[in-house]
């Protein structure tokens, strides 16, 4: 879910500036040398955000610890907590999470710089990418459910921890099918007539950008699924 917010928010923040790309493009400005300026921007607030989130994570596990050694303390019945940080798990996170921030940069801004400056200078953006055919989505979402079957058949026989972790793989999976179902729906063409063209209105604005609507459906059944499952 923080990944798919991370996502979110950065190809926003480019999509936003789409005819200040054009504009330099039509000036004469090579598209490596623009994308290598956004690149540099980007890698910018990238690092400080990294690092105010390392540091932002250690405070809040300590009030975290600190709210279950006292105020929380009937929830653990104990007061043997502490926090425990290790400076390389710390790295390891921050340059996690700038290295996917970069990696969203780099792919945004290719993305929209297949496009001419004309079509940038006037708010649009690159056409969209290739995307699996229907027969292949649906071969994705029956793979997704008769694995996910699979696995809760196995937890018959299984014992407790390996029960837990196919209960989360089985869950994922299922996740999995229905957002894989749910993107081959919005990227279906509606139908012009009777109910479903209203319906086609309703959800006109979801279909607009079927990739900005998938990132915000998975980003909260992500974190929904996360909190149910616990």
């Amino acid at each position: 879910a923080a990944v798919l917010l991370t996502i979110l928010l950065f190809r926003l923040g480019i999509e936003n500036r789409v005819r200040e790309l054009g504009a330099l493009v039509a000036l004469g400005f090579s598209r490596s040398r623009v994308r290598r300026r956004y690149m540099g921007e980007g890698a910018v607030v990238a690092v400080a955000g990294c690092a105010v989130g390392v540091v932002g994570a250690v405070v809040y596990g300590w009030l975290m610890m600190a709210g279950l050694r006292t105020w929380w303390k009937p929830a653990v019945s104990t007061t043997a907590l502490s926090l425990s940080t290790e400076p390389l798990t710390l790295l390891a996170g921050g340059f996690a999470s700038l290295a996917i921030v970069l990696a969203v940069i780099e792919r945004t801004l290719r993305r929209l710089l297949e496009s001419s400056p004309r079509v940038l200078m006037v708010g649009g953006a690159a056409p969209a990418l290739v995307r699996p055919s229907p027969l292949r989505r649906l071969a994705a979402v029956v793979s997704a459910v008769l694995a996910a079957a699979t696995l809760i058949a196995a937890a018959g026989s299984s014992d407790a921890p390996t029960i837990a972790a196919l209960f989360f793989a089985s869950g994922a999976l299922f996740l999995v099918a229905g957002l894989c179902a749910l993107s081959s729906w919005l990227r279906r063409q509606p139908s012009s007539s009777g109910s479903r063209a209203r319906l086609s209105i309703s959800t006109g604005n979801s279909r607009r950008h079927p990739a900005r609507s998938m990132l915000c459906v998975a980003l909260i059944a992500a974190a929904s699924f996360v909190i149910v499952a616990a």
